[in-house]
């Protein structure tokens, strides 16, 4: 996702329409009631969202994914067992 959101964008680069990524945890919605711990509340995803793109920040990490992004970048196996919780 992340590579065609950037093509995307690139794409689209001399038009008024811009591409966001947004990267966070498992949002607090009806759709995920009774599913995961720890969600992140939507009105947090929101107010990072318009804080972020007003700064026109196009790749978003929200929340305690900017830890695990880390993990990932530097410790692949750790964050693996941490979104496969079953290994």
């Amino acid at each position: 996702m992340h590579i065609a959101s950037k093509a995307l964008r690139w794409q689209l680069e001399r038009t008024p329409i811009k591409v966001f990524e947004i990267i966070a945890r498992l949002v607090d919605t009806p759709m995920t009631q009774g599913r995961g711990k720890g969600k992140i509340q939507l009105d947090t995803l929101v107010e990072e969202f318009w804080r972020n793109s007003s700064r026109d920040h196009y790749e978003m990490l929200i929340g305690k994914s900017k830890l695990l992004y880390l993990l990932q970048q530097f410790l692949p196996q750790v964050a693996e067992k941490i979104m496969r919780p079953g290994l």
